[in-house]
């Protein structure tokens, strides 16, 4: 998956597949088992053998697998995930466990036992986000910015409360519609001015309290 790849709202189609090493449990495929399900994948790296076991040797990895760190805990919540650049308002969902996210994507895995992620969507494509990227987040052209990991943790979320907790569900609602797609141009259009709307309430009504951070 790369950022190119990501829209606000719309169901990723990545366009890029990529062999993957690794059984379902995140173990490197043994040798044999990868020469028999991928022979010229297998083929071309063994071209290259030496220079992968020196590469490896440092890591102390298979020659055979890529260099980099498994993805743990991936079960549970949908993961959001959103372009690097040109950062806020493009968040989508990506339900699917089988994706890799390429270096231009921010991945973010809400816990679903406390957070609803299409809340968490509705929110990161809001207003609200916009306003902290444009004083937060390096710009590179009209409402586009670049992001900076360390300056999105400092986000302020606002948790569900006993107040607030119809307006996250609808807030919610709105952005599952939005990703199922189902609604049409202009209804989608007012759809995220309704969320936009929420979010400014839901942050007023904040002002001066804590809030939850990543």
């Amino acid at each position: 998956m790369r950022g190119r790849d990501i829209k606000a709202y719309v169901p990723p189609q990545p366009t890029t597949l990529c062999i993957f090493p690794y059984d379902e449990q995140g173990e490197p495929l043994t040798e044999r088992a990868f020469q028999e399900r991928f022979p010229a994948a297998y083929g071309h790296l063994q071209s290259r053998r030496e220079r992968l076991m020196a590469c490896q040797a440092r890591t102390g990895g298979p020659w055979w697998t890529p260099r980099f760190r498994i993805p743990k805990d991936t079960a549970g919540s949908p993961k959001l995930i959103a372009g690097k650049v040109g950062f806020g308002n493009n968040f989508t969902v990506d339900a699917r466990q089988g994706s890799l996210c390429h270096s231009t994507v921010v991945v973010v895995r809400p816990d679903p036992g406390a957070l609803s992620p299409y809340y968490l969507l509705g929110i990161l494509n809001s207003e609200v986000f916009s306003l902290f990227c444009q004083h937060r987040m390096p710009t590179i052209g009209p409402a586009r910015h670049i992001c900076r990991v360390l300056a999105f943790k400092e986000f302020p979320l606002v948790l569900p409360e006993s107040a607030e907790r119809s307006t996250c569900k609808e807030i919610a609602a709105l952005a599952r519609e939005l990703c199922e797609g189902s609604l049409g141009v202009r209804t989608r259009q007012d759809a995220r001015s309704q969320i936009d709307v929420l979010a400014r309430a839901l942050y007023g009504n904040h002002v001066g309290r804590d809030k939850a951070r990543y």
